[in-house]
This record gives C-alpha cells, sequence and structure tokens, in this order.
C-alpha cells in the first residue's frame, strides 16, 4: 500500500496536470497550493532522514558503530 502522501502528490500532479489552462483558474491554482504542501511534507521527511544518516555517520567516527543494536538502545 501506498504511503497517503505519496498517493496524493500523485492524485493531485494528475488532476493539475488534466486542467485545460484557459478554464478553472481558481481550482487550478488551489490544486497548485495543495502538491506545494505535499512537496514540502516530501522535503520535512528527506530532511529527517538526512540528519539520521548524519547521527549514524557521526556515531561511526566516534566508535560507536562496532557496539550491537543492543547497546546503540541504551545509549
Amino acid at each position: 500500500m501506498l504511503p497517503l502522501t505519496y498517493r496524493q502528490y500523485r492524485d493531485l500532479t494528475a488532476e493539475y496536470e488534466g486542467f485545460d489552462p484557459g478554464r478553472g483558474k481558481r481550482k487550478r491554482k488551489a490544486i497548485a497550493e495543495k502538491l506545494r504542501g505535499v512537496l514540502e511534507e516530501f522535503e520535512a521527511k528527506a530532511d529527517q532522514i538526512y540528519a539520521l544518516y548524519d547521527v549514524v555517520e557521526g556515531a561511526r567516527q566516534d566508535g560507536l558503530g562496532n557496539q550491537s543494536r543492543r547497546e546503540w538502545l541504551e545509549l
């Protein structure tokens, strides 16, 4: 099952691309705004993942990467 945000993005993109630019400006702008919101969520999640990779890399450099998962959780 696809995550809700990805499904929203896919559906909104399809709806936006199907609009005739000569009609429905208000609705088209509303869909574009929703797409921007979903993209902001994607960016926030990507930033969180990037930060986690930084934490893991920092732990490896500090020699903590050689510990077991249980030891990691106790930190």
